[in-house]
């Protein structure tokens, strides 16, 4: 009885086998007929042998090549599964499973032939019918269809090979071990290539271009839209940009001509890439000009979430640094916007001089108002469109610049006097622009010296009163209060180590959108002037004045001291009139320069006065009778 059920069991298993072999084999035997009369309908195909192997269902195609124009497809062995082809006996689960390879492939562009030893697809459903759609230079399908036929769990490229000659340029490309996975509807979920090189010959050239490349990942790529960019143009005017690509990295490249040049950049990343067609095809630029509309829309499409460059570094002959930095990034472009920008440790040097930044950081750009400067309507003269045509910023960041040039015209680069200047710090800080102008402005100068040349007009002075550099800082704060029609000035500062230091605040009325207008000098003069508060303090400046003068005209310092106190004495009443203030600014004029410490004038008024009355002569001592002015030397 035991021998009975296992011999029964046997057979079953033998005829389920044979079953599934004849099955196997009716597929296989049709799926290769179809590839056969595929092959026989492309023109200018041709396939040494297509053979069935009936055990594994498999079909193999020998030495496969496609001929088109210029360009040629030449495959020495494909290997598919037969279960690829439609049929109704293999269910759809089985026939998204099929797997193919495909060896000793070239294909002839032009001047390039590309060469791929072996490729192979595992998870297709590309059927041989789609295949052949894809491959037939006489299909009707566009490239975007093409894109949407092909489809794989992944496909593997161990090597693939790049070799172009054309115009005295010749030169190889290599990428090893690329990996696309998740291909489908015109997308790859992935994309990967392990490593690269390139070697290029020119005429010219001492020494032939080479280079190596390092591992690159991308993550969810769009060809379809790439191919719309490439080639197509946007029907719908208000289509928002789409996703292009997730996420990208990439370990940097290597690139050198002898001792030529050398480029070299460290690693590459990116997130959020995304796009849309343009209104005008990108082909069209090689016949006619940008519109301003072109321009316009190419501003306003890309959008990019995130993107760094690190460790660039170009190099000259013998490896003299030109330019290079450590790092540079961007955040939030999008919709004429940029978020945030930063360079790192950027470098520039050249035989006559250097140019060195430790760090830029920009935020908050909107480029909409350039947008105005691509039509065709030039700005109005005397109006306000081209200020309104002004990018705005709501924040630059520069930390310590250094730099030296050529001081041109005094110097020359052959050992001439140069030009050098330090910056320890810049930051600028804008909001509620109104025709160009923040409203709001901080500014902040920190450590700016520079060498005092005595060849040099605009130092020579300096040079005479001893200073051998100078290093000062600056400071800007100002606000308009737009319902309120005030400014306020926080502070206007400027201070000079061995000089001294100026400093200006003050509150102004009546000051409306007219000061940002077309003449805002006229209304700031009929704005009312409710506050100013100016302080001078002397840490040198003064001294050297004096010493310098009196040098001049063989005079002592205390003689030139007495010469100006008579000046103000003279001066200050013809200025502003003989009124009790008058007085008050001659006595403490007179002990600052007797003793030069510091000197400071305050005026208030709550209803305000014209500051046109003030600068007018026949008003000005009126008007600053209305003022509650204080006037104070060395406190």
């Amino acid at each position: 009885m035991r021998l009975r059920c296992l011999a029964i069991v046997a057979a079953g298993l033998l005829a389920s086998g044979a079953t599934i072999s004849l099955i196997q084999s009716l597929v296989a035997g049709q799926a290769m007929r179809r590839i056969e009369a595929a092959l026989a309908a492309l023109p200018h195909a041709h396939a040494a042998s297509v053979r069935l192997d009936p055990w594994s269902g498999r079909i193999a195609i020998a030495d496969l090549s496609v001929e088109q124009g210029a360009s040629r497809l030449h495959v020495g062995k494909v290997t598919l599964d037969a279960v690829l082809a439609p049929s109704t006996l293999i269910p759809p689960a089985l026939a998204r499973t099929g797997s193919a390879e495909a060896e000793d492939v070239e294909v002839e562009i032009g001047p390039a032939k590309i060469r791929l030893p072996r490729i192979e697809a595992y998870g297709t459903s590309l059927t041989d019918s789609d295949l052949a759609a894809v491959i037939d230079p006489r299909s009707a399908m566009s490239a975007l269809e093409r894109l949407d036929k092909v489809a794989a769990a992944s496909i593997i490229i161990p090597r693939l090979t790049i070799d172009f000659a054309a115009n005295d340029i010749a030169g190889r490309e290599e990428y090893r071990n690329i990996a696309i996975i998740d291909v489908g509807a015109g997308k790859l979920g992935a994309f990967a290539v392990a490593s690269g090189s390139l070697n290029v010959s020119a005429r010219g050239l001492r020494a032939p271009i080479e280079g190596t490349m390092g591992a690159l990942v991308a993550k969810d790529l769009d060809l379809k839209l790439w191919a719309r960019i490439a080639s197509g143009v946007r029907e719908d005017v208000g289509e928002p940009p789409k996703a292009l690509l997730e996420e990208l990295a990439f370990d940097g490249l290597w690139i050198r001509s002898g001792d030529q040049f050398e480029l070299s950049v460290g690693q590459t990343t990116a997130r959020r890439i995304r796009g849309r067609p343009l209104l005008m095809a990108l082909a069209q630029l090689r016949e006619a000009e940008p519109t301003p509309e072109f321009l316009s829309d190419l501003l306003n499409t890309p959008a990019i979430g995130s993107a760094e460059v690190r460790d660039f570094a170009l190099k000259g002959p013998d490896k003299t640094s030109l330019i290079s930095f450590a790092r540079f990034s961007l955040a939030g472009l999008a919709n004429s916007k940029l978020r945030e920008a930063e360079l790192e440790s950027f470098s520039v040097e050249f035989p006559d001089g250097r140019f060195k930044l430790a760090s830029v950081a920009v935020h908050g750009v909107n480029f909409a108002p350039v947008l105005g400067l691509m039509t065709d309507v030039p700005p109005r003269a005397g109006g306000t469109e081209a200020r309104d045509r002004i990018p705005t910023i709501d924040q630059i960041v520069v930390a310590n610049l250094d730099a030296e040039v050529p001081a041109f015209p005094w110097g020359n680069a052959g050992g001439g006097t140069r030009g050098e200047f330090r910056l320890g710090r810049f930051e600028f800080m804008g909001s509620n622009y109104l025709h160009g102008i923040p409203g709001a402005i901080a500014a902040t100068l920190d450590d700016l010296a520079f060498p005092v040349e005595p060849n040099n007009r605009n130092t020579s002075l300096l040079a005479a009163l001893g200073y051998s550099k100078v290093e000062l800082s600056a400071k800007l704060e100002a606000r308009w209060n737009e319902p309120a029609d005030e400014t306020s000035l926080g502070q206007m500062s400027v201070k000079s180590a061995g000089m001294g230091a100026a400093m200006l605040k003050g509150r102004l009325g009546e000051v409306g959108k007219e000061a940002f207008a077309v003449d805002p000098q006229s209304a700031v003069l009929r704005a009312l002037l409710k506050e100013i508060d100016i302080r001078i303090d002397n840490t040198g400046l003064f001294e050297k004045i004096i010493a310098l003068d009196a040098k001049r005209t063989n005079r002592s310092p205390d003689q030139k001291r007495g010469e100006y106190i008579s000046a103000v004495a003279i001066a200050v009443p013809q200025l502003i009139g003989n009124v009790p203030v008058a007085n008050a600014i001659v006595d403490a004029a007179a002990q600052f320069i007797a003793q030069p410490g510091s000197l400071r004038m305050t005026a208030k008024s709550i209803e305000g006065i014209r500051i046109e009355d003030l600068q007018a002569a026949d008003r000005r001592g009126a008007a600053l009778g209305e003022l509650d002015v204080t006037v104070a030397a060395n406190e």
